[in-house]
């Protein structure tokens, strides 16, 4: 599953709710499941594996996921901190981090990419550009992680999985299918995700447009590298959910008190796409797709 999202003019909305200022040093010194139960025993370096929404308001974003996507929740706490952890049908499917009163970072989700090792990650990123959001450090049941930026500003997040990454399996309605990297050098931006996961890079050779880029791994792509549309945007990560139906998804989203920002439309993968954001601002695409 492939999506293509570009050329865009409202998607300088979108990316002006992303901050490029860097998250607080926070440690989640709370005990959760494993990410996969039983372990997969799967290494899928470059794949995107995880994501943490992080927010001032918890219990909103919890309400607002719980009922778009039917999936339900735990929470977990240490002392002041808690995270909750957010699953489908026993699928682990991401976690909520409440932000520490002064940060001031926009609400928004982070996608972590599988890495065999998070230290050889942090030098990559040090010494090529990119800054450190959040250090190396491991979380018990769950592995090493780390939160950076690209050289553009792009938060991102790497894991090393003590349970193993999920298997390369089609994603079902309600949980994530793809992630897309609006930058505005795209080509050079790859080739600094290559030190991150070893990736393969690869036109887009369906687009007519020149510098849309897919990152390969393991024999899948894993994420689009696409121009932004405009200068005046903020580079980020966009990830995906799969929904059965994007009509009746968007209307669900504004119930519930979030908002769309693209409508679906026919010239945007055949009407089945949108672009929407949840109640506290976090932005997120959902895609109505077909197997």
């Amino acid at each position: 599953m492939i999506l293509r999202l570009k050329h865009i003019a409202m998607l300088s909305v979108i990316l002006a709710l992303a901050s490029r200022t860097a998250f607080a040093q926070q440690t989640i010194s709370i005990i959760i499941p494993p990410m996969n139960t039983p372990p997969t025993g799967a290494q899928l370096t470059g794949k995107i594996v995880w994501h943490d929404l992080f927010t001032r308001d918890v219990f909103t974003a919890r309400e607002f996921y719980t009922k778009l996507f039917g999936w339900s929740y735990q929470t977990y706490r240490s002392g002041a901190k808690t995270y909750t952890l957010l699953t489908h049908k026993g699928k682990s499917m991401a976690g909520i981090v409440e932000l520490e009163p002064g940060n001031q970072n926009e609400n928004q989700w982070i996608s972590y990419i599988s890495v065999i090792d998070v230290q050889q990650a942090f030098a990559h990123v040090t010494g090529n550009g990119g800054k450190v959001l959040l250090s190396p450090r491991m979380f018990h049941q769950q592995g090493d992680l780390a939160i950076f930026t690209d050289p553009e500003g792009a938060a991102f997040g790497v894991l090393n999985s003590m349970s193993g990454d999920p298997e390369d399996v089609m994603a079902q309605p309600n949980e994530w299918i793809w992630a897309d990297l609006l930058v505005r050098d795209p080509l050079s931006t790859a080739r600094f995700y290559q030190g991150i996961a070893d990736y393969t890079i690869e036109d887009d050779t369906r687009s007519p447009e020149v510098n849309d880029y897919f990152l390969h791994s393991k024999g899948f792509a894993r994420a689009g590298v696409v121009p932004l549309p405009a200068t005046d945007i903020l580079p980020n990560w966009l990830p995906y959910i799969r929904v059965e139906d994007i009509l009746m998804s968007t209307m669900k989203v504004t119930q519930l008190g979030g908002s769309t920002i693209i409508e679906p439309n026919p010239t945007l993968f055949g009407g089945k796409l949108a672009i929407v954001a949840d109640p506290t601002g976090a932005v997120f695409g959902i895609v109505q797709f077909k197997q």
